[in-house]
């Protein structure tokens, strides 16, 4: 339910021109970005035909990958949020 909620959430927030961070309360702006950063290589390994010989991936557009980014960072409990609306001296990381 916290899913589908944060889902829509991050659907809905889309059409914002306000930027986009990622966000997860008690996590530092670092353990975000390599969180971020994590979920991004994993995306590119979707896209490698060498790497992915085996999975069917291997035509993955941007589009694919940029779902699969935002998908990984849900799952670990970041929820995608208008910048403008952390709280004074809270940073998120720009999606």
């Amino acid at each position: 339910m916290r899913v589908l909620a944060t889902s829509l959430a991050a659907v809905v927030l889309v059409g914002c021109s306000t930027p986009q961070v990622w966000y997860q309360s008690g996590n530092s702006f670092d353990q975000t970005r390599r969180d971020l950063g994590g979920c991004k290589a994993d995306s590119a390994r979707l896209t490698n035909p060498l790497a992915m010989v085996n999975f069917g991936f291997a035509l993955a557009d941007d589009a694919n990958k940029k779902d699969y980014i935002n998908n990984c960072m849900i799952a670990k409990g970041y929820s995608l949020v208008d910048k403008n609306s952390l709280p004074a001296g809270v940073t998120g990381v720009l999606k």
